[in-house]
């Protein structure tokens, strides 16, 4: 059986690479906005868990039946 692999023609490897260049540029703006929205969520939560929370107003004792 003859091999199956074919000479490397590089005619097209600028526009790929470029394309690749392109589509990593994407990924990474992705990913640094949902690391902003991360960074965002955890400073509100840090927030919320500093804040002193209202102490609740005592109840009467029920009174026996």
């Amino acid at each position: 059986m003859p091999p199956t692999w074919k000479p490397f023609d590089p005619t097209g490897l600028r526009k790929r690479i470029e394309r690749v260049r392109v589509l990593l540029l994407q990924a990474q703006a992705v990913g640094l906005s949902q690391d902003t929205e991360r960074l965002r969520n955890i400073a509100q939560l840090g927030e919320a868990i500093q804040q002193p929370k209202p102490t609740p107003r005592p109840r009467r004792p029920r009174k026996p039946r």
